[in-house]
């Protein structure tokens, strides 16, 4: 299993060979992270969420449980 190393911001995004040399994570991986953080964003804002700290507390639950 590989281990996640969260990005370092934009603005330190480094790529060489395909992958960004200050978090070590492939330019696919960004991408669909970023994509995945769009599409629960959306969704809050769709559903006008006032609380959406308690909801994003209720997916990683969620998730944390299904990996478990």
């Amino acid at each position: 299993m590989a281990r996640f190393n969260p990005c370092k911001g934009r603005m330190r995004c480094l790529h060489l060979g395909g992958r960004c040399i200050t978090c070590g994570r492939n330019q696919e991986e960004i991408m669909y992270t970023q994509q995945l953080v769009d599409q629960i964003l959306g969704f809050i804002q769709a559903m006008e969420y006032e609380n959406s700290d308690e909801f994003m507390e209720y997916l990683q639950k969620k998730i944390a449980k299904k990996l478990n």
